[in-house]
């Protein structure tokens, strides 16, 4: 436990600092260096995750099982594509994919909405786990899609979803 929880906290401690634009601004140096330990402690949870899907005993059975194994698969992957981005340049790719990296990141919280209200009426059963966690896992998942869609870009950003404007600059939002 103590080997997923710190990288966890660590994980969303990162989080408001790589996706803080005045950060990246006046520290790309501290952008970068976060980034890099986000990447390094993700994979460590992804990991530690699946080591305790394995040697800990499954409360949430088989949906469980496979949504923990479908979150690491999700959590590499966006990283992965993130790097692999900002390695071409490509900083609009970047961003979009590093937050689908913070949305796989944070799921995992999120299950809790879904399960906590059912362990307070003591209604745990591997059905309520195994359903709250994909809940939690694709719910976050569609709200970080609907946010790099249709979330307003600001001032000097260019638009999200990049609708037609090939990366230039939005003016006057």
């Amino acid at each position: 436990g103590f080997l997923h929880i710190v990288p966890g906290l660590v994980m969303v401690t990162l989080m408001p600092l790589q996706a803080s634009r005045r950060l990246r601004q006046r520290w790309p140096a501290l952008h970068r260096w976060s980034g890099r330990l986000f990447v390094l402690v993700g994979l460590s949870l992804c990991a530690s995750a699946m080591v305790m899907n394995i040697l800990f005993p499954v409360v949430g059975g088989l949906l469980k099982l496979t949504v923990i194994y479908a979150m690491c698969v999700a959590q590499v992957a966006t990283m992965a594509l993130g790097m692999r981005a900002i390695r071409r340049r490509d900083v609009s790719g970047h961003r979009k994919w590093m937050m689908r990296a913070m949305g796989v990141a944070f799921s995992g919280g999120t299950a809790g909405l879904f399960v906590v209200p059912f362990y307070l009426m003591g209604e745990v059963t591997d059905l309520v786990v195994g359903v709250g966690r994909w809940l939690g896992f694709l719910g976050t998942a569609a709200a970080v899609e609907w946010w790099l869609r249709f979330g307003e870009p600001r001032r000097g950003e260019t638009t999200r979803d990049d609708g037609g404007t090939h990366g230039q600059i939005v003016e006057g939002r």
